[in-house]
Formats: C-alpha cells, sequence, structure tokens
C-alpha cells in the first residue's frame, strides 16, 4: 500500500515540481544517509540550501543534483 502512495507522489512531484517539500537539515542527513555534521559542512561547500529566518531548507532533488555534479 505505502509504494502505492509513493508512486502517486512521485508522479505528482514529476507534474507540479514546486510541489516537493523542504527538508530540515535532519530530514536531508537522513533521505541521503550522512550525519546532520556532513551536511552542514556540504552547505560551506555550496550546497544549495534557502534560509527561512535562521533555519536552513533543502529541496532533495536539487540537493541530488548538486551532488552528482561535484
Amino acid at each position: 500500500m505505502s509504494a502505492t502512495v509513493h508512486n502517486l507522489a512521485e508522479r505528482r512531484l514529476a507534474r507540479q515540481p514546486n510541489l516537493e517539500p523542504w527538508l530540515t537539515t535532519q530530514q536531508l542527513a537522513d533521505h541521503l544517509g550522512f550525519s546532520t555534521k556532513w551536511v552542514q559542512r556540504k552547505v560551506k561547500d555550496g550546497m544549495p540550501s534557502e534560509r527561512f529566518g535562521s533555519r536552513l531548507r533543502f529541496k532533495a532533488t536539487v540537493v541530488e543534483a548538486w551532488l552528482i555534479d561535484q
């Protein structure tokens, strides 16, 4: 059942990429399989992120593309 829900979410994002959620540092670290300290080091190296107040947020697809290009 969850695979079906996941596939629906992927198709919705493909049609409307702006619906991709902003991830926290912890969520991005979990998604990529690294620590939050690793994410923070990569931000200092230029990894794409946005600040909302004092909080960093990330789009997984943008970060993944940046990592591939590195």
